[in-house]
Order: C-alpha cells, then sequence, then structure tokens
C-alpha cells in the first residue's frame, strides 16, 4: 500500500544532497584511505596524533571537501529540524535553509575562533591546534554519517519523521561527547590542570550551548 512522504522535498534540496554525495564519491574514489584513517580517529588517538603530525598538501584537499559536505549536510538537517518543529513560518523554504546553513557555519567558525583566542592568551597554541584539528574531523564525521539520516527524513515513507530525527540528534551528541573526551585526553596529555580542564571546556563547549538554547527558546 501507497504512503504518503514524510515531508515534501523542493528540488534545491534534492540538488544540495546529490551534489554532497557526489563530493562525497570522489572522495570516497580518491581518498579512500584518508577515510578510512578518519574514522578510525574517532576512537583512537594514536591514529588522530599521527594524522596530526603527518598532514599534507592531498590530504587537506579531501578534508576541504569533506568540510562542504558536513556544512551543506548540517544545515539541511536543522532545516528539517526546524521545519518539523514549525519554530518558522513566515520565510521560504529555501530562506529558512540558507538561515540554517548560516546559523552552523556561524556556530561552528565562532567555536573555532574562540578556542584559538583562548589558545593564544593562556599560551597553549600546541594543544588547541591539535584539539581544533580533531575538531574539524569529528565534524567531517558527523557530516558523512548525517548523509543517510537526512535522505532518510526526507524520502522514507516508513520511517516516521520524529525518529529520523531524534536518530540525528543521538549520533551528533555521540560524537560531541566522543569530541570532548578527545579534548579531555589531548590536554591531560600536555600536563594541563584538570581545575583549568573543567574550566576551559565549561567556557567554551557548555557556555556557547546554553546561548543557543536561550536563543532558540526565544
Amino acid at each position: 500500500p501507497s504512503r504518503p512522504l514524510n515531508q515534501t522535498s523542493d528540488d534545491w534540496f534534492t540538488a544540495l544532497f546529490l551534489g554532497s554525495v557526489v563530493v562525497f564519491s570522489t572522495v570516497r574514489h580518491s581518498f579512500d584511505k584518508y577515510l578510512y584513517n578518519l574514522f578510525q580517529s574517532l576512537i583512537s588517538y594514536n591514529t588522530s596524533a599521527r594524522m596530526f603530525q603527518e598532514r599534507n598538501i592531498s590530504v587537506m584537499k579531501a578534508a576541504f571537501k569533506l568540510d562542504i559536505i558536513s556544512y551543506t549536510i548540517l544545515g539541511l538537517f536543522l532545516f528539517q529540524v526546524l521545519q518539523y518543529l514549525s519554530i518558522i513560518h513566515t520565510v521560504s523554504t529555501f530562506l529558512l535553509f540558507l538561515a540554517s546553513l548560516a546559523g552552523v557555519t556561524v556556530f561552528m567558525l565562532g567555536k573555532k575562533l574562540l578556542y584559538f583566542t583562548t589558545g593564544w592568551i593562556t599560551e597553549k597554541q600546541s594543544e588547541t591546534s591539535e584539539f581544533l584539528y580533531n575538531f574539524n574531523n569529528y565534524l567531517r564525521v558527523t557530516g558523512l554519517v548525517m548523509l543517510p539520516i537526512v535522505a532518510i527524513n526526507a524520502w522514507s515513507p516508513d520511517i516516521p519523521q520524529h525518529l529520523a530525527i531524534a536518530a540525528g540528534l543521538t549520533f551528533v551528541s555521540i560524537l560531541y561527547l566522543l569530541l570532548l573526551w578527545r579534548g579531555a585526553i589531548i590536554f591531560l596529555k600536555k600536563q594541563f590542570s584538570i581545575f583549568y580542564l573543567f574550566l576551559y571546556l565549561c567556557t567554551l563547549e557548555i557556555l556557547p550551548l546554553l546561548m543557543v538554547l536561550r536563543i532558540i527558546s526565544y
């Protein structure tokens, strides 16, 4: 029997998603080993540290393509969440996506700038650079993991939309917690004080999230 789709998807949505898939296929074809190391680095600090030390031009090209995918897919997912919650009704779907993409981009770049500035002030540039490298890796993996979630949420006739969104938020939360754990490992290995580590993470991680939640609540 036929079933209605969870939601309608515009042509621009399909084009952006398919474009992300095409970009990923080029990375998958040319940088298979890099993708393997990227996923392995999520659970292996040694792999992450080796990747951080062995950065090169070819790998940076693959990383840049994955960055494009990550920001695009996270923007699409946030757009889907806002549509599901029916928070904004007065703008077109494409403008809502642009606002979602801008929100994701500003939030991520703002966090990176905040970390960089704090590392410079506290003279912990080395530790901060390694953490930001891991931050980017986790962000790239998040974008790849969210590819099927966004597709299911947009076009699956069998899976309820709230389950797809819940699955996406769960994956994002798990990867975020893994990133915080990796940050703790990096700073503790550099003989960083546990007290200052707590203040560091609270200031740069928890505070921005509270600000975002406060803005959304309005």
